[in-house]
């Protein structure tokens, strides 16, 4: 996943968890939707590993190459 992918889905998972975590009036759900908004950042801070673009295209150009070779 490059960074700029990264970026994206984080924003918009936080988005997400964010505009739920506004219209839940229970503390304790308030308090489980901040535990996974943590717990998403640490995941992909320290498991997910961004790739350059060069590696992003050569890992596109072999897929797409396989793909064409089972076509035929």
């Amino acid at each position: 996943m490059t960074v700029y992918g990264e970026i994206i889905l984080l924003l918009s998972a936080t988005a997400l968890l964010l505009i739920s975590l506004w219209f839940i009036n229970k503390l304790a759900m308030s308090i489980v939707f901040f535990i996974l908004i943590l717990c998403k950042y640490a995941y992909f801070v320290f498991r997910i590993t961004p790739v350059g673009k060069k590696e992003y295209d050569a890992i596109r150009h072999a897929y797409f190459e396989t793909t064409k070779e089972e076509e035929q």
